[in-house]
């Protein structure tokens, strides 16, 4: 689940991680947020089933109807983000 504090558009970096500019041409690096589903590993496109109790715990839609009835025995809510 994306902390609320933080704009949809930042990214959350480990510590001492650096962010390089590839091109060279922009002071400014290029920012894109990518979410991976914890069930297939596969990069989320469009829907993204974000858990509300845990922090990072995220299906694509394909995995969310099967995993989201065994993830946490069933207990946990999910919230629907993303876009196309």
């Amino acid at each position: 689940t994306w902390p609320h504090d933080q704009p949809k558009e930042s990214v959350l970096l480990f510590p001492g991680a650096l962010v390089s500019n590839y091109e060279g041409t922009s002071s400014e690096p290029e920012r894109k947020v990518v979410v991976n589903c914890d069930e297939c590993k596969g990069q989320i496109h469009g829907k993204i089933y974000c858990c509300k109790t845990c922090f990072d715990y995220d299906l694509c839609e394909a995995c969310y109807h099967a995993a989201s009835s065994t993830h946490a025995e069933g207990k946990h809510e999910f919230s629907v983000e993303g876009c196309c």
